[in-house]
């Protein structure tokens, strides 16, 4: 993710949370550090695995 679409996310999450009036809707860069680093590893996996089962269609040659 680039630099200006974590600032835009961080200012939507920001803006959320005042409008509704529910702070719990911020993301806070404790949460960040907290939730970032699982999702990161689970999709990290998930790809992997996927290009380990399908590894020999990636190798065959378009017809």
């Amino acid at each position: 993710m680039d630099q200006g679409a974590h600032v835009n996310l961080m200012t939507l999450s920001e803006r959320l949370a005042k409008d509704t009036g529910n702070p719990d809707l911020t993301i806070t860069p404790g949460l960040r550090i907290k939730k970032a680093p699982p999702a990161m590893i689970t999709t990290l996996v998930t790809s992997s695995i996927a290009k380990w089962v399908c590894f020999d269609f990636f190798l065959a040659p378009l017809h």
